[in-house]
């Protein structure tokens, strides 16, 4: 994995997302303030 997936990942955990689909959301979110 890149390594700044990684760092995505472990903020996920870290927020506590438990579940794919709370991964994703996050994903997304993180996503979407890239490109604001």
């Amino acid at each position: 994995l890149r390594p700044r997936l990684r760092a995505i990942e472990r903020r996920v955990e870290e927020i506590g997302a438990s579940t794919d689909g709370d991964i994703a959301s996050e994903l997304e979110k993180h996503k979407q303030c890239k490109l604001n």
